[in-house]
């Protein structure tokens, strides 16, 4: 009798130490994922794997590298990725413009990352190009926002980011208009919101989503992203957080946190009523930007620059924030439309608030 039950347990053992192995080993696949070890940045340091100067080659090496389909969340369309190798850090992207893959075209870039501001480190390298048919790269729209992109024998899916362009209607004051949302590579995605009574442009913070970082208080209604550094503004009349301040070293590196200005919503604006908002908050571009804020030229054909709607403050060491915030307070009170001027980086306010706070 008891010899007929040990071979049910035995199953029983053998099935659970199965399981178990089975889960712990699939587990363990999937940790490797969350790992960035010291082993493996010395090793891709010291590895000579790519010719830095040989753009046709890394774009085939980063390309085949992708995954057979991959998300692109920054609303500017461009898909990052790094790298270590011979010394450097490298940093890149590919991007499928809104204007240029309809022609066909992706561009890919990389760069020598110079963590350094100073001069003697101030010597970055970069190069870009843009593969077409002519290079033997093959751009195709699949939908909307879906696309194929094809190089030797190797098709690569870059899913774009279809985000609702939608926002609750009682985040805006009556000054206030919508105007898209949008993600940058920071992950955080926001409001670009169009106030009318100063002809501004400012980013409010999308909390419906799960935040890419962890918000703490910082004195009297500011809030900073302990990975971002971002500073925003809480106005709790209407709910909302706003942002108003950057850290500067973040926009000299021009790392993922350098601010939103490089990745508004291309795919979903509409761009004739958008260059007369870009107009309207800075006149002195009138006739030298179109649709997006491309920059054209004195015939009317895109530049490859667009203008950057930055609307905060780079700030230097962390007190600066309550300074910024301080100033405008005392100048413009709560004020609504005055104050998120002030604290967005209006030039006309901003110089109005310290002329205010020198009386």
């Amino acid at each position: 009798m008891i010899s007929k039950c040990k071979w049910p347990l035995v199953a029983v053992f053998l099935f659970a130490l199965g399981y178990f192995c089975g889960a712990f080993f699939t587990n363990s696949s999937r940790n490797n994922d969350l790992l960035a070890t010291n082993q493996q940045t010395i090793e891709k340091l010291k590895s000579t794997v790519l010719d830095i100067n040989d753009i046709d080659a890394n774009f085939e090496t980063v390309f085949h590298s992708l995954a057979d389909r991959v998300m692109v969340y920054p609303t500017e369309n461009y898909y990052y990725f790094s790298m270590k190798d011979q010394g450097s850090e490298i940093w890149g992207n590919f991007r499928l413009d809104s204007i240029d893959r309809e022609e066909g075209i992706i561009s890919f870039a990389y760069y020598q990352v110079v963590p350094n501001s100073e001069y003697y480190y101030n010597h970055n390298n970069l190069w870009h190009k843009e593969y077409s048919a002519k290079d033997g790269v093959e751009v195709k729209k699949l939908d909307k926002l879906t696309y194929s992109v094809s190089y030797r024998g190797k098709t690569k899916i870059f899913e774009l980011n279809n985000l609702e362009q939608k926002m609750p209607p009682d985040k805006l004051t009556p000054d206030e208009e919508f105007v898209s949302r949008m993600q940058d590579e920071s992950g955080f995605q926001f409001y670009m919101v169009f106030n009318r009574k100063i002809n501004w442009f400012y980013y409010i913070l999308d909390e419906r989503e799960p935040l890419p970082d962890i918000l703490h208080p910082y004195g009297k209604d500011i809030y900073l992203g302990r990975l971002s550094e971002f500073a925003f503004y809480s106005d709790k009349e209407f709910d909302r957080k706003i942002l108003f301040a950057i850290a500067e070293r973040n926009v000299i590196r021009n790392n993922y946190y350098d601010g939103p200005f490089d990745q508004l919503a291309d795919n979903f604006i509409d761009v004739d009523k958008f260059e007369k908002l870009v107009v309207q908050a800075y006149p002195f571009f009138k006739g030298k930007v179109k649709g997006r804020g491309d920059f054209v030229d004195e015939n009317g054909r895109r530049k490859n620059s667009r203008i950057s709607i930055s609307p905060y403050h780079p700030y230097a060491a962390i007190r600066d924030i309550w300074i910024i915030f301080s100033n405008c307070e005392e100048s413009f009170g709560r004020n609504q439309s005055e104050f998120l001027g002030c604290l967005t980086e209006n030039p006309r306010l901003v110089a109005a608030g310290k002329r205010l706070s020198r009386k």
